[in-house]
């Protein structure tokens, strides 16, 4: 079904000792400057979401960042937090890039069954960037697609 991993920890509202995407490393890094690059656009437009990370510890090491999509008002049931990108950085201690991803409209459709098609709806969605599917996001924003 739909509620696996993740999806079913999330939706169940347990707490877990390792969230998906978690991962160990001998730094640290920081999160921040969340950006999305537009609130609104139609279905077949997209947008950018970006955000920078800094090595805040003292050796060099690679941090997976992640991009959750929640749709707030879907006419199905959907989970709290869908994984919709990630992207591995590897920083230097005391290095900060920027890392950006393009979020097509078609990365939120789903299968609707009663349509029997591939369906985007035109509604709110709230994102979330974040090392994890259980960390505290520095992104939340709210964006809206347009039909």
């Amino acid at each position: 079904g739909l509620y696996i991993g993740y999806r079913y920890y999330d939706a169940k509202e347990m707490p877990v000792q390792f969230p998906f995407g978690y991962g160990l490393s001998y730094t640290t890094f920081e999160y921040a400057n969340p950006a999305v690059s537009k609130r609104e656009f139609t279905d077949v437009d997209g947008l950018v979401v970006s955000v920078d990370v800094t090595n805040t510890g003292l050796v060099a090491g690679a941090e997976i960042v992640q991009v959750y999509v929640h749709d707030q008002e879907s006419t199905l049931s959907r989970p709290p937090k869908e994984l919709k990108g990630f992207a591995k950085v590897h920083l230097e201690p005391g290095e900060n890039k920027r890392v950006a991803f393009a979020l097509a409209a078609r990365k939120l459709a789903y299968y609707h069954e009663q349509r029997a098609r591939w369906v985007t709806e035109p509604i709110t969605y709230r994102v979330f960037v974040g090392p994890s599917s259980h960390a505290e996001s520095p992104l939340n924003a709210e964006f809206a697609v347009h039909s």
